[in-house]
């Protein structure tokens, strides 16, 4: 299914859309193929799903989808952080 534009985030300022801390949240971003958490990684511009590169299939993404509110997020509107102890 292919986000709309009610789906996608606004990018009205600088800030991110949703913070997630790598070791226990990332499972909520999920590629167009279905693969989830440590398999998808930020690039500049586009997601990247290396499980989807293993499998043949292109592995560039503008946008993932956010499991948990069902939003569409692109790279630049998530913010990927780690939690120390």
């Amino acid at each position: 299914m292919a986000a709309t534009d009610d789906d996608v985030a606004d990018d009205d300022d600088d800030e991110p859309v949703l913070e997630l801390d790598t070791s226990v949240e990332r499972w909520r971003l999920v590629c167009p193929a279905g693969h989830r958490g440590s398999k998808l990684k930020q690039r500049f511009d586009h997601w990247h799903c290396r499980q989807c590169k293993q499998r043949g299939i292109d592995p560039a993404y503008s946008y993932v989808k956010d499991q948990q509110t069902g939003r569409y997020l692109a790279p630049d509107e998530v913010e990927i952080t780690t939690r120390s102890a």
